[in-house]
């Protein structure tokens, strides 16, 4: 069943823990997709949302939050097509788990900006700093594909950054070298 865990479901191109995240899965449920292939937590879906956007859009609890954080802490600045990080989703809604979320995203926003600031600075140069950042999210580098064979991005210039989204959508984004770590 490891396969079925990567197959897209149409129309959409969701993964199982897209829909896990949004009809309020429990942790242990998310933690059991994430186990199987925890690559899946960075794979978007054709409208360009990580799992942890769909958990921001369903309200999900917590634990679902911290789990999702914990196998691909860089989704907390991934931008859907809209541009929305999970966080501007959370804010946005009411959700009972609001507030504890909110706090959940802030702090691993603060935790992965401080981490690849620390390595810019080790480095001392961007393109250093880059490669550091891909050894911290488990070595995977641009232009790697990922399950169904849909690469994670591509560089394209100094403050530019192409996102493949699968089924030939792609979106070209300006972004400051604060914003530009691979997701």
């Amino acid at each position: 069943w490891p396969e079925a865990v990567t197959t897209r479901l149409q129309p959409g191109g969701s993964l199982p823990i897209h829909i896990a995240c949004t009809w309020h899965a429990s942790a242990g449920v998310i933690s059991t997709l994430c186990r199987v292939e925890p690559a899946t937590c960075r794979i978007p879906d054709e409208l360009g949302n990580v799992p942890l956007h769909c958990a921001a859009f369903s309200g999900a609890l917590a634990p679902v939050v911290d789990t999702l954080l914990c196998v691909f802490s860089k989704s907390v600045l991934a931008r859907n097509q809209q541009g929305s990080l999970p966080y501007d989703i959370v804010k946005r809604l009411t959700h009972e788990n609001r507030k504890n979320v909110l706090a959940i995203l802030k702090m691993k926003k603060e935790e992965v900006l401080a981490a690849h600031h620390t390595a810019a600075m080790v480095s001392n140069s961007w393109n250093g700093a880059a490669g550091q950042g891909m050894e911290l999210i488990g070595g995977c580098m641009p232009n790697t594909s990922i399950p169904n064979g849909m690469p994670l991005g591509n560089s394209i210039g100094e403050n530019q950054a192409v996102v493949n989204f699968g089924k030939g959508m792609m979106r070209q984004a300006e972004m400051s070298n604060e914003e530009m770590i691979w997701i």
